[in-house]
Order: structure tokens, then C-alpha cells, then sequence
């Protein structure tokens, strides 16, 4: 059996111990006051399944938090999956329905550090072969046209100094802004690196045409 194998099964053992352990609390709430789930439907009756959120693993949660604050995320609430720290964030100006993210701390115990080695995310700009999951994107239209911006390089570097100026780090760029037709739309796309170097896509709507174009892979 490999090691991430064991390391894995390790993990979801530890999730089953913990969700025994929580079973009574969990019994308990069950029986207090609560909104029916039925209430929550949305009033418009559609049967729609809306992506919840997207779950990012770190190797420390509180650095990610402040991160993603640079991203105007804020805690929507913390909790424990097992025993490892836990987060959601959700974007200040999205609402209820907003963009929302997990965050998941793998405990040292878990990272396989040794002498001082600090573990990051595969760099999926350099291995371009690997299947999955490859980033999520920002989109930064309305924030760039709020401060009269026409660049994204303007952005980036704004973005930079705001993590410089408030947490004394440098913002690591992946890939630098470049323009990239897509439907109808001119945009101009980023690529960055989170804190444990998972990647962030920024994308700026900078031009739409009126003329109808083809959707295809045509060269």
C-alpha cells in the first residue's frame, strides 16, 4: 500500500472517531429549534443545484484567512472537520449566494516536513499534464472600473502592495496579464499563487463586440 494511501485512510478514520465523538452534541441540536430545510427552497420554484463552494487544503489556516483577505474574503464561519481546523469564506459583497470557499488545514503530523522543508500545492502552471481540479478565477471587473483602471497589470500591482503593506508579503505571480478573445468578449487574464501555491485565475472583461461570433475550437 503506498503512503498516500495509508495517509488518507488515516484521515478518514480520524474523521469517523470524531463524528462518534460529536454524535451526542450532534443528537442534542437536532431536537432544538431550527429552520425547516423545506423552508429554505427558493421562491422561484426551479430545481436548481447551485455550486456551494470550493475546498482548498493549507498548512496553516490563519496565514490562508489573511490571504484571502486580500481577495475581500472574509470568515463566514470556522468549525472542525474531524479534528483539523476548518473555514468557510465567503467574498463581502456576494451575499447569501456568493462565492464561498473552504478552507482545510492539514496538521503537521500529516505534512511530512522534515528539516524545515515548507510543503506547497503542486505547481499545475509547471505540470500542465495533471488531470483535475486546476484553479478557480476572480473576477476583477468591477473592482478595476471602481478605481479607474484599464490595465490589469494595474490591478496585480495594487494587489501586491496591499499584501505588502499589510502582511509584509510579496504576491507571486504565475502567470503575468495577457489578452484572450473569448465568445464575444475581450479579456485579459492572470494567474496568481495563494499562500500554499495553489493557483487564482484574475479576469477583467476589458471590450465586448456586438458581432456574433462562432463557438467552436477552430484555429
Amino acid at each position: 500500500m503506498t503512503k498516500g494511501a495509508l495517509v488518507l485512510i488515516a484521515f478518514l478514520a480520524m474523521m469517523a472517531h470524531c463524528a462518534q465523538a460529536f454524535s451526542p452534541v450532534l443528537q442534542q441540536r437536532r431536537h432544538q429549534a431550527a429552520t425547516p430545510a423545506s423552508a429554505l427552497l427558493s421562491s422561484s420554484g426551479e430545481d436548481n443545484t447551485p455550486v456551494h463552494h470550493t475546498a482548498i487544503k493549507t498548512r496553516d489556516i490563519e496565514m490562508a484567512i489573511k490571504f484571502y483577505s486580500l481577495l475581500d474574503f472574509e470568515v463566514e464561519t470556522k468549525f472542525l472537520a474531524g479534528n483539523v481546523r476548518a473555514a468557510w469564506l465567503q467574498q463581502k459583497a456576494s451575499g447569501a449566494s456568493g462565492v464561498r470557499i473552504e478552507l482545510i488545514e492539514i496538521p503537521s503530523s500529516m505534512l511530512n516536513e522534515p528539516d524545515g522543508r515548507r510543503r506547497r500545492a503542486i505547481d499545475l502552471v509547471q505540470r500542465p499534464e495533471l488531470l483535475g481540479l486546476n484553479h478557480y478565477a476572480i473576477d476583477v471587473t468591477n473592482s478595476m472600473n471602481r478605481k479607474n483602471m484599464k490595465q490589469l497589470e494595474q490591478w496585480v500591482e495594487h494587489l501586491n502592495k496591499k499584501s505588502k503593506d499589510t502582511f509584509g508579503k510579496t504576491l507571486r505571480v504565475a502567470v503575468e496579464p495577457f489578452e484572450q478573445m473569448i465568445g464575444q468578449n475581450l479579456y485579459q487574464l492572470a494567474f496568481i499563487y495563494d499562500a500554499d501555491g495553489a493557483i487564482i485565475e484574475l479576469i477583467y472583461l476589458q471590450r465586448k463586440f456586438t458581432q456574433k461570433m462562432i463557438s467552436g475550437w477552430y484555429v
